[in-house]
This record gives C-alpha cells, structure tokens and sequence, in this order.
C-alpha cells in the first residue's frame, strides 16, 4: 500500500526525533506510529531508513538508509527541510484533524509546563526534543543530564522565524555554556570550533575559568547524530555578535 503525504509528514516528524540507530521496528515510538497508521512496524522502520538515505549527515558519516526514496519521499524531505515550521504545523493539524496521540511523555523534553499548549509552546518543544535526542549532551562540555541541556538557537528566534524549528539552527548547551554562548562570551564558529571571547581572558587565573571555560578553548564541539549545526548560521552569529560588542564598547572596532 502507497504511502500518502499525511502519513510521509507523520513519519519524518518522527524521523527528527529519533536517532539513527534507533530506527528498529522494535522501537516502541516507531510501533505506536505504526498502529497509528495502521501499518507494520516494519513498514514504518524502513520508511524511516528512507529517509536516512536522504539525509547528508548519515551519508557523509559512512552510515547508509534504505536506498529505495520514491519521489514522494524525496518531495516531503525537501519541503520540510525549506519550511520547518510549515511541516510542522500540518504535521499539528493531522493529529488533530484525526484525534491521533503519537507523542511519548516518558522521556521529559518539555521546556515547562505541559499544561500551556500553545502553538508556539508546542513548536518549542518539537524544536528541544529534537536538539536533545540528537546532540544527547552539551556540545562544549559533555553534560548528559536532560534537565539540565538547554536547546540554545544559533540565530534568535524572534528575528528568524523560518529558521525557528530548523534543528540546525540548534546547539544542544548546558545551563552555564548556553549563558555564555548567549551572551557572547563563549563563541562557536563555522568551523565547529569553539572559541572563548577575550573579555572572558581576564579570569585566566581563577580556577573556575581553568575548569568551565579555559579547558575548552580550541577544542571542536559534540557534534549530534545528524542535524549538524549549519556552518553560516554560526559565521553569521559570531558577526553579529562581534558587531554587538562593538556597540557596547567592549572591543575595539579593527582597523
């Protein structure tokens, strides 16, 4: 039986929010999308590895799908590659439009309050999840723990929203690094290098410099499974975030 567009959108939703190595039919998230659909879990793990075998960063890391995409495939991959917010949103209305529930509460994601189920609430959490499940620790330190890994935009959220639900507009950041990646103290480049700013510098001495940031400096981020963070987000961040520094007098202006 052909798979219909609907049923595609449903499937990659789940895609983003899997790892690659948990495509089996035995997963319980890809059983419940199959009995959602009505479908094997079979069918619903190999549309799965349909999709990896679009996806650049399981190919170019020697990894293979299932290398039978038909075009309608292809044509859903894109579209929600050019509009994430779009997908998701439709994604929102076939859940609703059929009563369906394919979400797992087990592993907490959530930002919040479950309770406020806003659009943009929801969204938020679609975006964290899939930061979290793939990077599955902080990208500068290592830290493991959920509650506290924040899903840290490269380019704001407010002042980009095509790329609010894109997952490689994320880094996945502890607590403390995100604070600092936010307020341009802690830079990451398009080189996935990370770079501590030189206002940071004047700590050097201090243990604590030595042990949450010195330790660091130079070194190439966690990268995540797949969704790696897009290279000119993080050139545009770091001009934008020498600009603002700037402005505020901090640096000095080159030249």
């Amino acid at each position: 039986m052909k798979w219909s567009e609907n049923e595609l959108i449903l499937a990659i939703r789940l895609y983003c929010q899997l790892p690659f190595g948990q495509l089996s039919s035995q997963n319980k998230k890809i059983i419940r999308l199959a009995n959602v659909l009505g479908r094997t879990s079979s069918s619903v793990s190999m549309k799965l590895c349909n999709f990896a075998s679009l996806d650049p960063d399981i190919v170019n890391s020697g990894r293979k799908g299932l290398q039978n995409a038909s075009n309608l495939d292809r044509k859903i991959w894109c579209e929600f590659h050019q509009d994430w917010e779009g997908l998701f949103l439709k994604s929102e209305e076939i859940l609703k439009q059929y009563n369906l529930e394919i979400e797992d509460e087990e592993d907490d994601y959530s930002a919040g309050n479950r309770d406020v189920t806003t659009t943009a609430r929801i969204g938020q959490d679609f975006f964290r999840k899939m930061i979290l499940v793939n990077y599955g620790k902080c990208a500068v330190c290592g830290i493991e723990h959920n509650s506290l890994l924040i899903a840290s935009h490269i380019l704001p959220w407010a002042n980009y929203p095509k790329d609010r639900l894109n997952p490689r507009n994320g880094l996945c950041l502890c607590a403390l690094h995100d604070k600092a990646f936010d307020r341009n103290l802690l830079h990451i480049g398009g080189d996935y290098q990370i770079r501590i700013a030189e206002e940071m510098m004047q700590y050097k001495n201090k243990d604590w410099f030595a042990e949450y940031f010195g330790r660091y400096n130079a070194r190439l981020i966690n990268l995540p499974e797949k969704f790696f963070p897009n290279r000119e987000f993080l050139g545009e961040r770091l001009n934008d975030g020498a600009t603002v520094r700037v402005r505020e007098g901090i640096l000095k202006p080159e030249g």
